[in-house]
């Protein structure tokens, strides 16, 4: 290991509704996505949330806080839920990044002059 921390559970938000064969087709794509870069999914986890589901997609090998986030998007995960994780592992909230339903940074409106 290179001392870097490392992590083997991708957390995937998906936020509109899908029928069980729907999710079925959603993870059956993810999984041979991640397995075109070399990864193999272990174990998968589905459970409904208030707009869609929560996935947990336990992989190996474990991986680096970017390549995590990298590869929880090419799965399908919620791409603004990518944009917060990729500001939380950049700047202070490092330690909160990749939550699934706790915590949101508040997104602040960009002023073109």
């Amino acid at each position: 290991m290179d001392g870097c921390e490392r992590y083997h559970i991708l957390k995937i938000d998906v936020d509109k509704p899908l029928s069980k064969e729907e999710l079925d087709k959603f993870i059956n794509e993810g999984r041979k996505v991640i397995g075109l870069y070399g990864y193999r999914t272990l174990k998968v986890r589905a459970h409904r949330s208030n707009h869609g589901w929560h996935i947990w997609v336990h992989i190996e090998p474990s991986v680096t806080y970017e390549t995590l986030i990298l590869l929880q998007h090419l799965f399908g995960d919620d791409e603004r839920r990518t944009y917060y994780n990729i500001m939380r592992s950049r700047f202070k909230y490092r330690y909160k990044f990749n939550i699934l339903f706790n915590y949101k940074l508040p997104l602040r409106k960009t002023v073109t002059p």
